[in-house]
């Protein structure tokens, strides 16, 4: 359980929004009202999808998309459309540098835009560019960082049995082998 956030022990919500940025979230309970200008969240296929409720029970994201295929605007879509069955998750942020207002603005500002990318314009992007004025997928950026993380471990297991061949050709300790 994380002291700091106990909502998060009962989180089974999606596994690419549990790592950092630490920003603590809370499943939004039935009959709860998000605040206006909140970041939400909701889990699908492992990810997180997002967007910013605008009040009146109304939320704008990046529609919908099934495996990159159909590609949907910004739009404004009911909470229940947006969830899509699926429990709702309110982001908290400590401190932002847009108010409400402009944060509602500028997600209104995009409706009907339809560029959507998953690498580069996804609908986290988006919610990061209304809150903070920079587009930004956390989610893109840690699934692009797998690939190099495994590179780094292959090439530092291949030059760590590198290393103890040339111990045990040039006569030094033999290699240890686990468990005896």
């Amino acid at each position: 359980m994380d002291a700091n956030n106990p909502a998060r022990s009962l989180f089974t919500g999606p596994v690419a929004y549990r790592r950092t940025p630490a920003r603590p979230f809370k499943r939004l309970r039935l009959f709860d009202v998000p605040d206006i200008g909140a970041h939400l969240i909701t889990p699908w296929m492992g990810f997180a999808h997002h967007g910013i409720h605008v009040g009146g029970g109304k939320v704008i994201h990046y529609g919908a998309l099934v495996y990159d295929i159909v590609r949907r605007p910004v739009e404004e879509v009911t909470l229940e459309a947006f969830a899509c069955g699926r429990p709702i998750f309110v982001v908290q942020h400590d401190t932002l540098p847009f108010d409400v207002a402009e944060i509602i603005h500028r997600a209104r500002s995009r409706i009907g835009e339809h560029r959507y990318r998953l690498l580069t314009n996804n609908c986290e992007h988006f919610v990061e560019w209304c809150l903070y004025g920079e587009q930004r997928s956390f989610q893109v950026e840690r699934a692009l960082e797998f690939p190099r993380a495994m590179g780094e471990w292959i090439q530092g297991s291949i030059a760590s049995f590198a290393a103890r061949l040339l111990r045990v050709r040039a006569g030094g300790e033999a290699p240890q082998v686990k468990g005896s």
